[in-house]
């Protein structure tokens, strides 16, 4: 899946790295690491300024199809039973949801 983000606040706020998906089944799926180096389109934690949007401007990822940075899943078969799908967005330390997002495949 491909993210993007913007800081619509006046401060400086960090964009979120902890993420899952969540079927009706209660299972769990994580993203699987993808490294910023090897891969232009990577999502990664970054603090914005007010204003600011992730993926940068003049960034792979800012010029891709999607315009957005890549969390990539591996997900089993069963997911298609399961539906819809629940994407998590985690924050704090405690990984509170901050927010969901339903996803179909």
């Amino acid at each position: 899946m491909f993210l993007w983000a913007k800081n619509q606040t006046k401060v400086n706020a960090t964009t979120n790295q902890t993420f899952d998906i969540l079927d009706t089944e209660g299972h769990h799926y994580y993203p699987l690491p993808v490294s910023p180096s090897l891969n232009g389109y990577a999502w990664t934690s970054q603090t914005l300024a007010p204003g600011g949007i992730e993926p940068g401007p003049n960034t792979q990822a800012s010029f891709g199809p999607t315009q957005g940075g890549l969390l990539l899943f591996k997900l089993n078969q069963t997911v298609y039973d399961n539906r819809p799908l629940t994407l998590e967005i985690r924050g704090g330390p405690s990984h509170k949801i901050w927010s969901t997002i339903s996803l179909d495949l």
